[in-house]
């Protein structure tokens, strides 16, 4: 006991000690823009870090909450959105912003470290991965509540008074657009942001409409007033020995902090921009996590606009918004399965506990999960609007952008800095001819945390199907709640068809991704949406794509009737004549990404089955000699309807596109995308 009190002293000072490295962390309002403070501050954390290597957890420092709220933010922006025009007040003497620039700089360029947003990423993910360590998940979770709150629905009728009651000091105060056209000119920024960017989201997004009209009119009184800082003498504004001179509040002599009644934390700038935290409470801004997602994703599509994008901002914006992202989901995901072992009183994982309550009991659980504030998942769905059917198409919308559509209209942005930025690169799509990328891009690494969003969200969706067995999706059961897994599926399948087949390749396989989420449970998530893409894709009258529920409580025998399930899909011809029947594609490219798309998920499938059945031992279920000569069989056929159709396209028929004989001799001769069933089998029945 005395042990333990004074392990948890040490790490209580040792917490105070790192706030203690960031100066004024803890005053109203505080603008952080010096390289040095952040690299004392994580070299101290990576320090130790290191010290775990031994074991020895009494080292560990457990960082606050407002040290959590500066990480996250650091690891959000990339390198070139660090720029300041704000004075600072470094080891007490204050400088102007000139002097902040050269030494930032100097200091970033000297050390030969990588950067504060890596080295923060760096450091978050090793947090995380020491959950569950209670102080530890304390002040993470103090962190995530920042942006937990609902957003703001305005009444239309309320919003002329609302605008004027507004002074022009709270509209400076509130604008997240504050712009200072003279302080960014003299940083070297050659282009300033125009006053008319349009921000589109979504067209799901109609019930915002109050909220961007607001948006404009507060921009629009900002902009009244951006000459301000020209007219002050240059060598005054110079040496001027208080921070945040270029703030209009207190160039009027007014105090630039939070309202009494919001927390205090808001007052944190990084780089003149609230932190990460602030900037996603959709209570402050119209803005919030899933709007954060929808830009991420833009930007990873906006890089492939081009061959080489590693240098381009919307990579970089891409590659530190996404880490940081990642790291948020850790956190929800560790999040949902703790909180909810915590609200059953159960050990166990809670869908494991779920499958085996009946349903009145399962009623009850649906009512639990969408009530408990402890689950950030729950209050982050919420943030979608009080229409539960539009949760999971909004949801869809976000998660599939840049795969989906392309566009040129910008979404709203995390910072104000990477508007500034993602204008540079607009220039520059327009002088470069687009190419096709060669494999790997932005939007094929994206799709790892494409796929660990939407499985989370499937894990939480799960508990409000009161019918399945085992979480797989039955025709029996009809849907009547809008949130269950059902609806969720739908809505992901529907973006799945106008995706690429490589991208579903790689979304398949990041479920293989380390998660809290157990790999049966994620598999499950994959079998649902397979069974509805074969659906799609053939268009059947009928639910033929389903399998037996896998509980051994309902038949014993699951494990061979499921796969003699899906070798009877396999062995169905007139679904693969189906495809070289239809005339509806636009050329040989399209008929190939759907053939492709087809086989890819019905390999997954029976190799999902073989799994399942190989776990059991095949030898008491299978005749493994038997199952490879049928698979000889299909795989043969296969061949055969796939050169039909190719020697069909040179033929007259109604098809709008023709094969050159050259182009049928190279398309018989390159390699198949599609794995021969007889290898899967050789490869799991071993």
């Amino acid at each position: 006991m005395t042990n333990s009190l004074h392990t948890s002293s040490i790490q209580e000072g040792q917490t105070r000690f790192i706030d203690s490295l960031v100066p004024r962390i803890d005053e109203e309002y505080v603008n952080l823009n010096s390289f040095k403070q952040f690299d004392e501050l994580l070299t101290h954390l990576e320090s130790s870090l290191s010290q775990l290597e031994n074991n020895n957890n009494c080292l560990l420092v457990i960082p606050s909450s407002n040290i959590f709220r500066i990480l996250f933010t650091l690891s959000s922006r990339s390198p070139n959105c660090n720029w300041t025009i704000s004075n600072s007040l470094g080891d007490s003497i204050p400088t102007t912003h000139k002097q902040v620039k050269a030494n930032n700089g100097y200091y970033e360029e000297s050390i030969g470290k990588p950067t504060l947003c890596a080295r923060s990423k760096d450091v978050l993910e090793k947090y995380i991965n020491l959950l569950p360590n209670d102080k530890l998940y304390e002040n993470l979770n103090r962190f995530m509540m920042d942006f937990m709150d609902l957003p703001r629905r305005m009444k239309r009728s309320n919003l002329d008074t609302y605008h004027k009651s507004k002074d022009i000091l709270a509209i400076i105060r509130e604008s997240p657009n504050k712009k200072l056209k003279p302080a960014t000119n003299h940083e070297g920024m050659n282009k300033s942001i125009d006053n008319n960017d349009i921000i589109v989201i979504s067209d799901s997004e109609e019930e915002d409409v109050s909220m961007q009209q607001e948006e404009i009119i507060i921009e629009s009184e900002v902009n009244k007033f951006s000459n301000l800082g020209a007219d002050i003498n240059n060598s005054f504004t110079e040496n001027m020995n208080q921070p945040g001179t270029n703030d209009f509040a207190l160039l009027l002599n007014k105090d630039l902090s939070p309202s009494p009644k919001t927390p205090q934390s808001q007052g944190i700038r990084i780089f003149d921009e609230s932190i990460l935290s602030a900037r996603l409470n959709p209570k402050l801004n119209n803005f919030d996590l899933w709007r954060l997602v929808n830009w991420i994703f833009f930007c990873s599509g906006k890089s492939n606009d081009v061959f080489d994008s590693t240098y381009r901002n919307c990579h970089l914006i891409y590659t530190a918004q996404s880490a940081t992202v990642h790291q948020l989901f850790n956190v929800i995901e560790f999040n949902l399965i703790h909180e909810l072992q915590d609200t059953f009183s159960i050990k166990e994982q809670p869908l494991t506990w779920l499958f085996k309550q009946s349903t009145a009991r399962r009623s009850l659980a649906m009512d639990q999960v969408l009530e408990n504030s402890s689950l950030l998942l729950s209050s982050l769905l919420k943030q979608f609007g009080q229409s539960r059917s539009k949760w999971f198409d909004r949801l869809a919308e976000y998660v599939f952008n840049g795969l989906t559509s392309r566009t040129d209209i910008i979404p709203a942005t995390c910072y104000e800095h990477e508007k500034a930025l993602i204008k540079k690169d607009e220039g520059l799509s327009h002088k470069r001819k687009r190419k096709k990328y060669t494999f790997y891009n932005d939007n094929m690494d994206s799709m790892k945390l494409r796929f660990k969003i939407l499985n989370i969200v499937h894990y939480w969706s799960l508990f409000f199907d009161k019918n399945t067995a085992d979480g797989i999706i039955h025709p029996i059961s009809q849907s009547i709640n809008s949130i269950e897994s059902t609806k969720l599926i739908e809505e992901i399948a529907k973006k799945f068809m106008y995706i690429e087949y490589d991208y579903w390749v790689e979304f398949y396989y990041s479920s293989l991704m380390d998660s809290k989420i157990p790999l049966v449970i994620r598999e499950i998530f994959l079998v649902n949406l397979s069974c509805k893409l074969l659906s799609n894709l053939t268009n059947p009258k009928t639910n033929f794509f389903t399998l037996k529920p896998r509980d051994n409580r309902i038949n014993r025998n699951w494990r061979s009737a499921n796969l003699q399930l899906i070798l009877q899909w396999m062995v169905q011809e007139d679904l693969y004549k189906g495809f070289i029947e239809d005339e509806s594609y636009p050329s040989f490219a399209y008929f190939k990404q759907a053939w492709n798309k087809y086989n890819f998920v019905l390999e997954w499938m029976f190799s999902f089955a073989l799994r399942d059945v190989a776990a059991a031992g095949f030898e008491r279920v299978l005749r493994r000699d038997e199952l490879l000569q049928a698979c000889v069989k299909i795989d043969k056929m296969r061949e055969r309807i796939y050169l039909h159709f190719i020697e069909k396209c040179n033929e007259s028929t109604n098809l709008p596109f023709k094969l050159s004989a050259e182009e049928i001799k190279q398309s018989k001769s390159e390699p198949h995308k599609w794995e021969n069933f007889t290898s899967i089998v050789s490869t799991i029945l071993v």
